[in-house]
């Protein structure tokens, strides 16, 4: 069930994306990927509750960009809790995704009705792939003020049989 509402929200995402004039994307990098951990308590739809957090991330052979944030909680309900697409660049171990268009629940809210944001973003991030792990490291812009960046490791997505 997840991977087809991923796989949904990709479609919108692919069509989105155009080639430009970018270098042709790292095959090792493009596909889907999902990570998964534990934030305990925190709010959901019907009140606070542990829930799972996972995210999949999608990075194009057009440089289509999406990151999907998935909350599940003690019941195994599933909600999509915010929604980043864009484009993405990547080069030297680095790469970038822009960010034009972010949806996002509101406070214990289902995203039944995406809240647009207005966004304008760059995220960077140090990569590596080995095998079927990616990981990603993000990285601090210049003259910002950052915590200890959360290096996380995503395993790769098998399409759709």
């Amino acid at each position: 069930m997840r991977l087809r509402m991923f796989a949904l929200l990709l479609a919108t995402t692919a069509f989105a994306a155009c080639n430009g004039d970018y270098l042709p994307a790292d095959p090792s990098l493009t596909g889907s990927w999902e990570s998964t951990w534990s934030t305990g308590p925190r709010p959901f739809p019907g009140g606070a509750r542990t829930v799972n957090e996972f995210t999949q991330v999608y990075f194009g052979d057009n440089h289509a960009f999406q990151r999907v944030r998935y909350l599940v909680d003690t019941n195994q309900v599933t909600i999509i809790d915010q929604i980043d697409q864009g484009t993405f660049t990547a080069q030297g171990g680095t790469v970038w995704a822009r960010v034009d268009h972010s949806y996002a629940r509101g406070a214990g809210e289902p995203l039944d009705n995406p809240i647009p944001q207005s966004v304008d973003r760059t995220d960077e991030y140090r990569y590596s792939v080995n095998g079927d792990a990616l990981t990603l490291s993000p990285q601090c812009p210049p003259n910002a003020s950052c915590i200890e960046p959360v290096i996380t490791v995503y395993g790769r997505l098998r399409p759709i049989d």
